[in-house]
This record gives C-alpha cells, structure tokens and sequence, in this order.
C-alpha cells in the first residue's frame, strides 16, 4: 500500500511538473505572432505573383503536422486556394532567435510548391520535388535578407 502511494505521489508531481514547463513555454508574448506569419505570407505571395490565390497560414502545434516537417500546404487548383500550417514556435527545437527566420523560410517553401502544384503528383519524383523547392526557398529567403551588391 505504501509503495502504491509513493508512485501515485511521483506520477502526481510529475504531472504537475510537465503542466508548469508546458505552460511556461507557452506564456508570454509569443516569438511569432499569427499577424506576423499573415505579413510573410502577404509579402512574398505578392513576390512569388500568387496574388490570384487565397491563401490562408496557420501556427499549428506538432501534432498537427506530419512528422519531421516544419510546414504543410493544402491547395485547390481550380478554386484557387490553399491553407498553409507552420509549426508553433514551442515546438521548435531551434534557439528562440533562429525561430522567426525558420518561419518564414517555411511559408515561402510551402508557396513555391503552389508554382508546382499544376504538375501531376507523382511519388517516385516527390524526393526531387521537394529538393528543388527547398533550394528555391533557400535561395529567395537568403536573397531578401542578404541582398547580392550589383557594384
């Protein structure tokens, strides 16, 4: 009996503790707020010209997203809209200053896949795909925030 006290007692406290350390993680002004996510997507729809697009982005918690991945997007061709998730900066395992940079650099990975979007999916080729989509992203996220001296 005192044995099955005492673990009720650990699993208790520790319960309590993973409730206190995920509400500290959550608490506070947020490192990216959702009004910051719909300004990237604005700026760079309006640059990658999916101004025709309605596109919505939400900050989504891990398990929202597929495993391993950072962003998702969702898209309807014909009805030209799309829905773009990116992960809750608590879930991030990234220091807290390296956070917002990700976060935008995952809104244009997902809105480069939109350019892709009126090829066929196709499985065997789907690697490539998105090796070519996270070269471009790179390529544009790095430009806008290092811009190459034409002197």
């Amino acid at each position: 009996m005192v044995l099955f006290l005492t673990l009720l007692l650990v699993f208790v406290s520790l319960g309590n503790a993973a409730s206190t350390s995920r509400n500290r993680l959550t608490s506070g002004p947020p490192i990216v707020s959702e009004q910051q996510t719909q300004d990237w997507l604005h700026l760079w729809q309006k640059r990658l010209h999916l101004e025709d697009w309605k596109i919505d982005v939400k900050i989504v918690r891990i398990w929202d997203l597929e495993q391993g991945t950072l962003g998702h997007i969702d898209w309807s061709v014909p009805h030209r809209t799309a829905t773009i998730k990116v992960l809750n900066p608590s879930d991030y395992e990234l220091p807290k200053d390296k956070i917002p940079a990700d976060m935008e650099l995952s809104i244009v990975h997902e809105l480069v896949h939109l350019h892709l979007s009126v090829l066929p999916l196709n499985k065997a080729t789907r690697g490539a795909e998105e090796q070519v989509v996270t070269m471009l992203a790179d390529a544009l996220v790095d430009l806008e925030h290092h811009p190459v001296s034409t002197e």
